[in-house]
Parts: C-alpha cells; structure tokens; sequence
C-alpha cells in the first residue's frame, strides 16, 4: 500500500503517521513541499480575491532513508516521437514521421569496462553504418556491478513503430553487464525535466501527464534504487493535464559528469524512463561575441566590462583573437583568467583542450557542432554523437552542446549531447529555413524553441534569441542600411527562451559598434531583459515548463514555470499588424520591424496542489512590482484579469513566491 510513503493533506488538517519524520519546527501544514515556512491560513473560501498567504492542500511526508533504499533490478524503456509542426515547411526535408528516440536503463551485473552494446543480436556502430540508428550512447563507460547505466539511440527506422520489443545487450571486459528485451512504447506520463539542486544534494524530477485520463504512480525508481518511500511525492495520482514535480535526496552529492537514471513506474501505464549526464547548475546568458569586439581577460577589457554591465556572464570562445584591439590574446589564457573574470566559456570546437578540462574551470560546456542540422550529410548526427561520447570520456565534467536550425530535424538530433540549443529569428530580415515567401511569423521563435525542448527533454536546453549582428546590415553601393531588432523585438525573443523552457538564455551576436551606435536603444533593452531574466535564472533552471497557464487572447503566449521555491507566469504578446515580409525584406534600402499592437489579456493557471503562494509580485526592468489589481481565485485556479501589453512592455513576469524572503533575494540580484 503506497499509504505508507504517500500523504495529502487538507489545509486545515496535519499530516502525520508513525514514524513519519517531523517537518520542522513550524506547525505541520505551514512548510511548503522544500520545508520551507510559509503562513498558512485556518481556512479558506473556495473563490475570492488572490491575495497570499495561499495555502497548499497536499504535502509530502517522506518515511525512508535515501541512503537504505533497495536496489531495484530490471530493464526498463521509454519511445518517444520526434516532434515537429506542419505549420512550417522546410526545403526538401520530409516531415519526421518514422522511428525515434529510446532511452534504456538497466543495472549493470559485472564491473567491467564497456565494450560494445548489441540491439537485436547487431553491435550498435555497424546499425549506425547501415543507417538503421543515427546515433547512439551508453553512459558510463567503465560498469559497476549493482549499478544503473543507460543507454540512448535515435533511429528513423519504421521497425520501431511497428515492432513491440527488441533485444538489447551491453557487453563489457568482464561479461555481459546487462541484457534482456525492452519494450518500444510510449508513455502518456513522460519525464519532461531532470536536474539537481542545492550542489547535487538533491534531484529534480518534473513529470507531466498528457493523457486525458488520471494516472498513478507505482515506484520510483533513482539511479538504481528504489526511493519511492525517501522522495518528495505530495500524491502519486496525476490528473489529466497535470504536472507534478519531485524532489529526491541524495546520499551523497552527485559530481558533475556522473550518471543519472530515473524510473517512474506507473500502476496503468507504461513507465517513465531516460538517463542523463550531471550537468553543472548554471542558467548562462551567454553571448557569441563579433570576433574583433573579444570582450575578454587579457584582451578588450573594456568591451569585457560593456558585456559584463549588460548582464552577461558566459562567452563563445575560439583558439585565439588576433583582430586590432585584441593583444594576441589566446584561448588558452582566457580559460586561465575566467575565474579571476568571474566569467564562463563556451569553447568551439576547433580549440584544443586539455583532457580533464571542465566545469571547476569555468569552462563548464562545448559547443560541438552549431546548426549541426544544416549538414545534407546523413551520417553528420553519426559522427558528432562520436565525436560527443569521445568527449565525455576525456573531459566528463564539461558538458556538450549542440545546436540547431530546423525543426524538422531537431528530433534526429536531440539526445545526441548533454544540452541542446536552436537559432531562429524572426527580426531584420534575418535569413529563415522556411521557403521564400513564408517568411516565419512573430511567435517562430517561440514555435521553434518550443520544439527543441519537446524533443531534448528531459535533458536541458540553452537557446538563442537574437541580437546585435552585422551580417543582417545591408550595404549598395557603399551605404549600408542597418537592419537590427528593436527593442520590442529583441525583448520578444528573450522571453520566448523563458516561455520555451530553456535553461539557458544565449545571443547571437553581440557587436560594440551596433550596440555604441545604430543599435544603441537595443543593447540598453538587452541589457534590461538580462537583468529581469537573471533575477529569476535559478528558478527557471531548476523548475520546468508546465502548459498550465491560459490566456483569453492567442496572440499572447503564457507558461508557468514550476520550480521549488516559486511559480513563474511568463506571457509574451504576438499580436502584430504585419510590418516584416520576404518581399519587403528583397528591398535592400528597407529596414522594417514588426507592428506589434496593444492587447488586453486575462491570464489563468492552476497553483499545483502541492506548493503554497507566501508572496507574488511582478519583475520588470528591473523593479519588483505589486501583483496586478483584480486577481482572484475559483479553487486553486488564479486569473489575473485585464493584463495590458503593448509594443513599449510586450511581456509580462509575474512570480509567485512559496517563501517570503525570495522577493528580497531577487531585489538583491539586480
């Protein structure tokens, strides 16, 4: 019986069992799901005005030890489809209709060094030759016995969709590590998001039930071990359309590089499976800087501090700069002065590093591969997911990035690195992957960034939005018309990042001479939406979208974001009466930006059962607001009524604190 583990609570009643550990020092029922305390009310009306304190109506009561939980044997697996939109057509690439992505993850039986991994009696580099998989992984490389690894491979074989089961077997120097046949299903409860917190002391697991039908869960099963009893699990019943989000302790902190896997096995329907790398917890707001401009320690110092002064704190690096201004200055002695700099680095893929290069040095990820999908070579997806694996053994703490460019082959790609990113813009007459004449609407890079996330996922994201480039300037005969994004645009496309799910916000480009000169009002607005998008970074990192927001108008975009210590509503207006087109953009002398139109919205969400509301308020340029007027409650069910946008504030940032001190600590962060 799951009562022993499982508690939810009334409001107004305590939660407590025998042997049930105490929540601390505040009456039970005034913690939130993290222990933190928060005023709670005796009662409350089933409707009225929202105004915090709100209070939970579940709890979790967690009963065993993270530290004795059982290993949990067995081989499980999770299918899932590449997704895409018809709305957006792309030359000659074909809708992605065949095959996907699996995840397997099984306990190894021998310690052994990995040799090789059979699917269907074939080893896995010659059905990569063949093109039957695209690409595929196993983590780790050296198995220990009683230990989880995991294995991951994409394939656009139609042999997955119509196949019930395969066979798989890892081999290793001492043995068969694991082998059995898994299942190619899919489930309606996939695990959307994975990540520690607290420095690895803890997992994240957000799970989201897309069936129209309740679902509940059986076991939970992490990194090998059963911790259904030791998790954060406020009730194991997930509604329709409902999210949830778990916490899991753990014994020891996880190290940056390390495996995870994670297993939710459900009571009626097919279980939950995928496995990852740690990643370092870190929500970047990167820039890939024009080369001469190289805003670096040792180089342009001023540029640096121009960078740093707009929110910036993670740099696109390559193996040396050598443009006017630059001092010569090399890759190697950037990386050596980053933490002096109190920067991070994103290498190319061109630069040579060290082995055992990573995070503790601030160089924390690696771009492999950008636009990796623009390549009309099949086996490109091959080879970087070698290139990627080779990667993970020589410097495993440095995470590897790919990026993307078109939707309809993101799926093939997402999974093949630790993080994956997407570029696509939709301001200045920027060149587009859909056919002339379909130039992509305001909402593409939402659409865009969206996808990737649905395809990556559980794995994070760090996605583009645009800025300050030269390239989409055009010159005739020696004038040159500057086509940048204003400030509505550019504020747009940060904020789709957010409302996207990224867990990281990266530009392309930043240029001085367009932020000191033509551009100079977008680089003061890039600047206010870092510093807005900063003061949240860690919530959006930690917390995962949930699609349990609403909005009465479609031209305005909404997401909640759940994480530990807030709700985030993020809304972004679309609503626009044209202004950019592929004609227009033909004309070499125009310069024409999108006509975004004042809207008037009411927003909704559903505040999970789970966390209670201490505080709310806005963030806007740098300011904490109070909550707009007018917000009430029906259940747990808030609207915020007659939200204005307008092309001067085309998105909105409403948190919802489950701790009162967080208002502070986000005023601090400016």
């Amino acid at each position: 019986m799951r009562s022993s583990y499982f508690c939810v609570v009334s409001v107004m009643v305590a939660c407590s069992k025998a042997g049930a550990p105490s929540s601390g020092d505040a009456s039970e029922g005034d913690r939130d799901a993290r222990g933190d305390a928060v005023d709670v009310v005796d009662a409350m009306p089933s409707s009225g005005p929202f105004v915090p304190p709100f209070p939970a109506t579940a709890q979790c009561m967690p009963v065993g030890n993270v530290c004795a939980a059982p290993a949990a044997s067995g081989l499980f697996a999770s299918y899932r489809k590449d997704v895409y939109s018809s709305q957006y057509a792309e030359a000659n690439l074909p809708a992605p209709t065949a095959g996907g992505r699996i995840h397997i993850v099984a306990s190894s039986v021998v310690t052994g060094q990995v040799t090789g991994v059979r699917i269907n009696g074939q080893l896995a580099p010659s059905l990569t030759s063949s093109g039957y998989l695209d690409w595929f992984h196993v983590w780790p490389t050296d198995a220990v016995a009683g230990e989880p690894l995991w294995v991951s491979f994409h394939s656009r074989s139609t042999d997955f969709d119509t196949l019930a089961t395969m066979s798989i077997q890892i081999e290793t120097s001492a043995g068969v590590a694991a082998s059995g046949m898994f299942p190619i299903v899919r489930t309606p409860v996939p695990l959307t998001y994975v990540t520690t917190i607290d420095g690895g002391t803890s997992y994240l697991i957000h799970v989201k039930n897309t069936d129209s039908v309740a679902h509940t869960l059986g076991r939970l099963v992490v990194d090998g071990r059963d911790v259904t009893a030791s998790a954060c699990i406020a009730a194991p019943t997930l509604a329709p359309r409902q999210s949830a989000m778990w916490r899991v302790p753990r014994c020891t902190p996880a190290n940056v590089g390390s495996l995870w896997t994670v297993v939710a096995e459900w009571t009626d329907a097919p279980a939950s499976t995928a496995g990852g790398r740690v990643v370092a917890e870190q929500f970047p707001i990167h820039t890939w800087p024009a080369e001469r401009d190289c805003p670096f320690p040792g180089a342009s110092s001023q540029n640096l501090a121009a960078h740093v002064a707009r929110g910036f704190d993670t740099f696109f690096l390559r193996s040396a700069y050598t443009d006017s201004g630059c001092n010569n200055t090399t890759g190697t002695s950037i990386i050596a002065n980053a933490a002096n700099a109190n920067i991070f680095l994103m290498p190319d893929e061109f630069i040579s590093l060290p082995n055992g290069l990573g995070a503790a040095q601030r160089v924390p990820t690696r771009l492999m591969a950008d636009e990796a999908d623009s390549s009309n070579e099949d086996k490109r997806v091959t080879e970087l997911a070698e290139q990627v694996q080779a990667h993970w053994r020589t410097n495993p703490t440095m995470a590897t990035y790919v990026g993307g460019s078109r939707q309809r082959k993101n799926g093939r790609f997402a999974g093949s690195a630790d993080i994956q990113g997407m570029d696509f813009y939709v301001a200045a007459c920027a060149p587009h992957i859909t056919p002339f004449g379909s130039h992509p609407p305001l909402r593409g890079a939402y659409d865009y960034l969206r996808i990737t996330r649905e395809n990556h996922m559980p794995l994070p994201t760090w996605l583009y939005t645009q800025g300050l480039h030269g390239g989409w300037n055009k010159s005739v005969l020696g004038l040159t018309t500057v086509r940048q994004p204003d400030p509505t645009e550019a504020r747009i496309q940060a904020f789709s990042v957010v409302a996207a799910g990224g867990k990281g916000l990266m530009y392309f480009q930043t240029n001085m001479e367009l932020a000191n000169g033509a551009a100079s009002a977008t680089w003061a607005e890039i600047g206010r939406q870092n510093r807005d998008i900063r003061s949240v970074r860690q919530l959006l990192r930690a917390g995962d979208v949930t699609g349990q927001a609403e909005s009465s108008d479609d031209a305005v975009i909404v997401e909640l974001v759940r994480s530990p210590e807030a709700l985030v509503l993020v809304a972004i207006n679309t609503k626009n009466s044209g202004g950019i087109d592929d004609t227009t953009c033909a004309i070499p002398t125009n310069a024409p930006h999108w006509s975004v139109q004042p809207v008037t919205s009411d927003l909704s969400f559903e505040v999970p059962p789970d966390i209670a509301i201490a505080d709310a308020f806005e963030v806007l340029d740098g300011a904490i607001l109070p909550l707009p007027s007018g917000a009430h409650y029906d259940g747990r069910k808030v609207t915020l009524p007659a939200l204005a946008f307008d092309a001067a504030h085309p998105t909105r940032m409403i948190v919802l604190a489950a701790k009162p001190t967080l208002r502070g600590q986000i005023q601090a962060s400016f």
